[in-house]
């Protein structure tokens, strides 16, 4: 070739080589930012030498000779392996993201600086007792001891042109409260309803919204609600969650009368937005005082749930109220002032500027001006949609908005905790994110205590916006009140999101439980092995968070059989009535299904709503609305409320298995165009695929082939092993949300720990350990933490 054609090799040569060295350049860069070797560092801060074993799957055991020198190690292992989540997370928290991203943040950065996070985290800063403070100041000094030596940064910071700043204790509390945001939906669910009333007719919104009177809900507030405010929020949740709310956490945790080992053995996975790196990072931390190992957040410099020597630890969501919008009427001849129940009050205004980066090549583009923020804030908190001049307003009252949410405080506390009395003591000081946190302790006990704020109103239940003149909050439910389960006489105890609490529970709590059909499938699983005498093990729970049994399936067949009796004459139609619900079958029935139940909630519900179709931005505020209709509301809907089928001069009957087959019909040429026209070929597995995605890299074109991992997905948001998703036209289903990392204890005298993160313990997308972890995740290939190899150590020696 070189003979016969000099001219285009010489050429070839010519264009290429700079191509190649440019690109093994760039890859010998990216890779001299990667530490994951034996190294000493000399270092500001510390006490004593710290020594750092990394074992082969990433994870570091910090062994300090004093807590302030863990979290100081702690913070330099967050640094060196997931520095840029931590700048992307900081900077989102104080609405800065648009600095590097550009106008398409710059919403985003509306929203976090309207919430006002980064205030409320200075404010709460005061509040925090030494113990607390020093925590943080010597995890600060942590990460800041890494910036200063290192001199390559992550690959993102040369992309955006990021310098990066030291980090400070409130950076570490504006991430606790991005923690809490992301399990928030009261607000959502408020808006959510108002929107609904507008566009519903009053029968259908009752069945919608069965706890929710309609009167309470004006034509006026509707008109109120804002577009903007949902959008932003729904947004930043469904990054997180997906649509459908639907998504929590599994927990379950068993006594040791019924295990293998006879001691007790706790379950946990928790279920957030799956990204790339993982939101989590495994740890094990060794002071003078602290000594537990499990799952940390990137910029905080303790276990958030794992173990200790003496007890074990997991959450779910526990699904409070704790967010009310609240509506205001502005002083025509004073647009500064606001009514309250005591008269005109001035509204607290301040004017922000958030800086825009200019679109690439941003060297060739004119600079962008900044943005003027107007943020005006109430007694009852920050107003949502605020214009200056405009007559009225809805403010957010959120118990995490109070200086004096002190949660952080209770997360510390857990990984000193030695009994029931001291974790329920820590727990206590917990006001938002609530949650359900599961016990067991190495004396055999077992428990579960509900975590946060209730507040208690002077008006209704929170469940729509009231006006500010009839709006208050008179207190809290004490914590000796709050609920809890302890060492229960069935021997376990189990909880996915769903309400738990006795009708005689003395307080509204909430109305936004999950459906129970996940925590139903654990009770049921785990009573019939203990009624039948076979005891439970570590193995056992493995596989047990892996079902991908859906038995909302059980329930649609019956409603199809014996309700409708729907007895079609297609093959594939009668083999789906007698499926089992396992969405691991080599058969076409779990991809028909999910399809089906999709196309079921587009033909049941979006046509009673008003504007449905029109293109407009409130009809895809009707799809999201449409989309987050849960299956069990839907199989209700069919089996209790047929008028839902009714179209025009049709018999009930007879409309709704119009419906049916017309869902029907609809999956299976929505599974034909995927797959093609044999059955075969429907398989869930080859239809759903988990998406893994950097921030924000992954979402650029250019980019997203390096930036964005795809695996086999399965089960759906009803199955133990959840999977929430995304329809793509081309590409099927995406799941987007499900378990983050899931872990098995058993209370051994030394806690024996097996855990999986989601994706890898490393944010460098040429470590090794980015993503080594995820095809274990998919196999819930469980790592036992005292069998891992040690990969290489980190010494750490005080500066002189």
């Amino acid at each position: 070739m070189f003979n016969r054609y000099p001219m285009l090799s010489r050429t070839g040569v010519f264009l290429l080589l700079p191509l190649i060295l440019a690109v093994l350049y760039t890859f010998s860069w990216v890779k001299s930012t990667i530490f994951e070797e034996d190294s000493s560092f000399t270092v500001q801060g510390i006490e004593q030498d710290i020594s750092v074993t990394v074992d082969e799957f990433g994870v570091p055991s910090i062994d300090a000779n004093s807590d302030s020198d863990a979290f100081f190690a702690m913070g330099f292992l967050h640094a060196k392996d997931r520095m840029w989540q931590m700048e992307v997370q900081r900077r989102m928290g104080k609405g800065e993201t648009a600095e590097i991203f550009g106008r398409s943040s710059l919403s985003q950065d509306i929203w976090m600086r309207t919430l006002g996070l980064h205030a409320v985290a200075e404010a709460s800063w005061e509040n925090y007792d030494d113990d607390f403070k020093a925590a943080m100041v010597a995890f600060s000094a942590g990460y800041n001891a890494w910036l200063a030596q290192t001199d390559e940064l992550p690959v993102e910071f040369s992309l955006f042109n990021v310098e990066p700043k030291p980090w400070t204790p409130v950076d570490s509390i504006v991430i606790g409260k991005l923690f809490s945001l992301m399990l928030s939906f009261n607000l959502s669910r408020e808006l959510d309803a108002v929107r609904a009333m507008s566009l519903l007719p009053e029968q259908h919104f009752r069945a919608l919204y069965p706890d929710i009177p309609q009167a309470h809900i004006s034509t006026s507030l509707a008109e109120q609600t804002s577009l903007d405010i949902e959008s932003n929020y729904a947004q930043l949740q469904a990054q997180r969650f997906g649509k459908q709310k639907d998504l929590g956490s599994n927990g379950w945790v068993v006594s040791g009368e019924h295990t293998t080992n006879g001691v007790p053995i706790l379950a946990n996975d928790p279920h957030l937005g799956i990204e790339l790196p993982s939101m989590w990072y495994a740890a094990k931390i060794k002071g003078d005082k602290i000594n537990s190992a499990g799952m940390t957040f990137p910029g905080l410099p303790f276990v958030i749930f794992g173990k200790n020597e003496d007890i074990a630890w997991g959450g779910a969501n526990f699904t409070i109220d704790k967010q009310d919008v609240v509506l205001h009427e502005f002083n025509p001849n004073s647009p500064n002032q606001y009514a309250s129940s005591t008269g005109w009050k001035p509204l607290d205004i301040e004017v922000q500027q958030i800086h825009i980066k200019s679109e690439f090549p941003d060297a060739l583009r004119t600079k962008q001006p900044p943005y003027e923020l107007f943020i005006a804030r109430t007694e009852s908190g920050p107003i949502l949609d605020y214009v200056p001049g405009s007559l009225n307003g809805m403010s957010l009252k959120w118990t995490a908005l109070d200086a004096t949410d002190l949660s952080l405080k209770a997360l510390l506390q857990l990984n000193y905790a030695k009994d029931w009395h001291s974790f329920r003591s820590a727990l206590s000081h917990l006001v938002s994110p609530s949650l359900n946190v599961f016990y067991a302790d190495r004396a055999g006990n077992i428990g579960m205590s509900a975590s946060g704020l209730i507040p208690i109103r002077k008006v209704g239940q929170g469940k729509v916006p009231v006006p500010n003149t009839q709006f208050a909050w008179t207190g809290y439910v004490p914590w000796e009140e709050m609920p809890y389960i302890y060492n229960p006489p069935e021997g376990f105890i189990a909880n996915a999101n769903e309400n738990y609490l006795p009708t005689s529970y003395p307080y509204f709590v909430g109305s936004d439980w999950a459906e129970p059909t996940r925590a139903n499938r654990i009770k049921r699983i785990l009573k019939k092995r203990i009624d039948n005498g076979q005891k439970v093990d570590a193995e056992f729970n493995r596989v047990m968070q892996l079902d991908v049994v859906d038995d909302n399936v059980r329930h649609l067949q019956r409603i199809l059989i014996e309700q409708y009796g729907f007895n079609p004459e297609q093959a594939i139609r009668k083999g789906f009535l007698t499926w089992d619900g396992d969405m691991s079958s080599d058969s076409p029935y779990p991809a028909l299904y999910v399809s089906f139940i999709e196309h079921l909630r587009e033909e049941l519900v979006r046509p009673h709503f008003k504007l449905a179709g029109t293109g407009s931005v409130l009809d895809d505020r009707v799809s999201s609305l449409v989309s987050r209709v849960e299956t069990g509301t839907l199989l209700r809907l069919l089996e209790e409320e047929p008028y839902w089928c009714i179209k025009q001069s049709a018999q009930q009957q007879q409309t709704c298995i119009a419906v049916i087959n017309s869902a029907f019909d609809k999956a299976q040429a929505e599974l034909t165009k995927l797959v093609g026209s044999n059955p075969d070929n429907w398989r869930w597995s080859e239809i759903v695929s988990r998406e893994y995605t950097h921030r924000p890299l992954g979402d650029m074109e250019a980019l997203k082939s390096s930036f964005k991992t795809y695996i086999s997905g399965d089960g759906t948001p009803h199955t133990i092993n959840v999977a929430n998703y995304r329809f793509d036209e081309d590409d099927g289903y995406i799941q987007n949300a499900g378990a983050t990392f899931r872990h098995v204890f058993e209370l051994t005298p030394d806690i024996s720990y097996h855990f999986i993160n989601s994706t890898g313990q490393s944010g460098h997308i040429y470590s090794a350990h980015y993503a080594d972890m995820m095809p274990m995740m998919h196999t819930n290939t469980l790592i036992k933490s005292t069998e891992s190899k040690s990969q290489y150590t980190l010494n750490l020696r005080p500066a002189e």
